[in-house]
């Protein structure tokens, strides 16, 4: 029995040492390959490959100008949404026989004049211009008071 493990043992380690020896020669042999040898990437490759994962590549000057352009629209749309800002929207109000302070309180409402209809309506009774309102055209802004528009439109 002792001579039948001794047997496998031998087997075993030669079998540890082949495997070995072709493992450790085989990588090197790779790796002295790879060293050897020299991989070529062109830049037509760089840009199909891009291309397949759906990017683009852009040179730095071309980068650096793109992002330049942006941050000056964005400050030119910062300039302009700020004159907006103060200036207000204009919106045409069209003021015809037979409307009444409702439709008219509705109408200020669909064109984003004033937020509430009810409080509009109850202001104009309060302080006496529902009786006064006048028949035409009026260009209003988004950004003016009860006050302003009652005076507009009571001329």
């Amino acid at each position: 029995m002792r001579s039948i493990i001794q047997s496998f043992s031998i087997g075993l380690l030669t079998a540890t040492l082949i495997i070995g020896y072709i493992y450790w020669q085989v990588d090197a042999t790779s790796n002295e390959e790879l060293a050897g040898s020299e991989i070529t990437i062109t830049d037509d490759d760089v840009t199909q490959h891009l291309e397949e994962q759906g990017l683009i590549a852009v040179k730095n000057d071309d980068y650096e100008n793109l992002i330049r352009e942006k941050q000056q629209l964005e400050t030119k749309l910062d300039e302009l949404n700020n004159e907006t800002d103060q200036s207000g929207d204009s919106k045409v109000l069209n003021i015809e026989s037979g409307m009444t302070l409702g439709d008219i309180a509705s109408e200020l409402d669909r064109l984003n004049i004033i937020d509430d209809v009810q409080s509009f309506s109850q202001y104009m009774e309060e302080q006496g211009y529902s009786r006064e309102i006048q028949l035409g055209e009026y260009e209003i802004n988004t950004d003016m008071s009860y006050e302003e528009i009652a005076s507009l439109i009571t001329r």
